[in-house]
């Protein structure tokens, strides 16, 4: 990959029937088609175009932000849909900006590129609109310093927050007014609401006094 171009590819692995450059396919998370004009497959350093693959095979398609983790796609009239993949659910969180006001513009396409790769997840908070990153471990909040600063030529400042306990919101709203230090409400990049609480005695507290807001976690979606 050359690092003066950013070019981005999504690979995708061929679980069935035959794939062919140029055929027309389904986005099912979209319903929306497209042509593949452009794929390829890589061997050490090299890349070469893929005209063909078989059940087994991972190819790489040319991304411009439109395909997600998890992403299925099909081809012919029959239309469906593999479960999605589990979102891991964040414990340590960092308010992230950029150092120079001047890079905002690179900035914002770096993180939510970034974001989009799914190895950290981004929230904003309600009210201060701050940018909020969250991982599972301090690697994860490193690796995006590097590369915003080496890919996107866009130095951060990492703010850490601590550990917190999040919980997503059931339902299009929720009371802003709810919005405190120990339950801090966000928005993730779908537009999600979210709670990031102080700790578990105060997510219980929160429940205890809002019985009415419904909570959960992404994760027992797969237990």
């Amino acid at each position: 990959m050359d690092p003066k171009h950013r070019d981005r590819i999504a690979f995708v692995r061929i679980c069935s029937g035959k794939f062919e450059r140029g055929m027309n396919m389904k986005l099912s998370r979209t319903g929306k088609q497209f042509k593949v004009t452009q794929s390829t497959q890589f061997l050490a350093e090299e890349r070469e175009t893929v005209n063909e693959a078989v059940a087994g095979d991972i190819i790489g398609f040319y991304d411009t932000g439109t395909y997600q983790i998890g992403d299925t796609f099909t081809s012919g009239k029959q239309l469906f849909e593999f479960d999605r993949l589990p979102q891991f659910t964040p414990e340590l969180f960092v308010r992230v900006s950029a150092k120079n006001v001047l890079k905002q513009k690179h900035f914002q396409k770096g993180i939510h590129q970034l974001v989009q790769e799914g190895a950290i997840q981004l929230f904003q908070t309600v009210g201060f609109e701050t940018y909020v990153l969250g991982a599972v471990g301090q690697l994860q909040f490193e690796v995006f310093e590097h590369r915003m600063r080496n890919e996107y030529n866009t130095e951060v400042i990492l703010d850490h927050i601590g550990s917190k306990t999040t919980r997503w919101v059931k339902g299009d709203s929720v009371d802003e007014k709810l919005n405190s230090q120990r339950s801090m409400l966000a928005k993730d990049r779908f537009g999600n609401y979210v709670f990031l609480f102080e700790n578990e005695y105060a997510m219980r507290w929160f429940m205890e006094k809002n019985p009415d807001v419904e909570l959960y976690n992404p994760m027992d979606d797969h237990r």
